[in-house]
């Protein structure tokens, strides 16, 4: 910690009651937003045009969906503090290039970062899943039935720009979620198009490899694991992963010092 981030977080708490301000107007703007299509809807229902009526439902949907979503995350805004600022900032920077030196591909690891409100609801469902097999459109570039994933080489992607962890102070961080592909070829499509099929951790529980968060979500997080039957030793900190890699990386190595020294007493 250092002068300049006690600085940047007094600034953020003194905005603190701006940015809940910010957030109730967001929802009471889509809330009008609905109310507005929902007149037009009822317009073009007294006209007898259902072809624009149907369009018009379509539209409200995603609205409402846009606005659950933020109300979603606005349960968990809290003012910042100093520890997890820093704490956040030291882990977008550093995090990714620290896993790499440890995690090879043959492992077919595959990481999908995502926010504090996602995460529960992948923990309760028991899925990774797309948007557009949650909702039937798409929130993203994700085809329905699909995800998105990035490879050991990329995973500083999924940690700077999906997880939350600098953009947003006043929420806790998100999650990243460490999968295992079920095969070599769909590790390849991790690697070639960033994505793999939707994931299923009731039906397949040891694709599960990890979920890394901040100590503030450490709690809260296994209780989600907890509902949705996933071990709650698989909820951890970064450090907690980056230890699991290095000694992995470790026993890996040593292993192949034993094997290879069992040959060479027969050659």
């Amino acid at each position: 910690m250092n002068v300049s981030d006690e600085k940047t977080v007094q600034k953020l708490q003194e905005n603190f009651q701006n940015y809940k301000n910010f957030r109730r107007k967001n929802e009471f703007n889509l809330q009008k937003e609905i109310l507005e299509y929902q007149n037009e809807a009822d317009e073009y229902q007294a006209q007898g045009d259902q072809w624009s009526v149907n369009e018009i439902q379509k539209s409200i949907k995603q609205t409402e969906d846009t606005l659950q979503r933020h109300k979603d995350l606005s349960q968990y805004v809290r003012e910042p503090t100093l520890e997890d600022y820093a704490y956040r900032r030291d882990q977008y920077a550093n995090f990714a290039k620290t896993i790499q030196q440890f995690v090879s591909e043959d492992e077919l690891l595959c990481f999908h970062g995502t926010n504090i409100a996602a995460t529960k609801h992948i923990l309760e469902s028991g899925t990774v899943s797309s948007g557009a097999s949650r909702l039937g459109y798409h929130t993203s570039f994700d085809a329905k039935g699909a995800i998105s994933v990035t490879s050991i080489n990329m995973v500083d992607t999924s940690v700077q720009s999906y997880m939350n962890l600098i953009n947003d102070m006043y929420l806790p961080a998100g999650c990243l979620f460490v999968m295992k592909a079920k095969d070599a070829e769909e590790y390849e499509s991790t690697v070639s198009r960033m994505s793999i099929k939707d994931v299923d951790f009731k039906s397949s529980p040891d694709r599960l490899v990890a979920v890394v968060t901040t100590p503030e979500n450490v709690e809260r997080v296994s209780a989600w694991a907890q509902k949705g039957g996933v071990d709650m030793v698989k909820v951890m900190t970064f450090e907690g992963f980056v230890n699991n890699c290095q000694r992995s990386h470790h026993e890996k190595i040593s292993g192949l010092r034993r094997s290879s020294s069992k040959v060479s007493e027969y050659t």
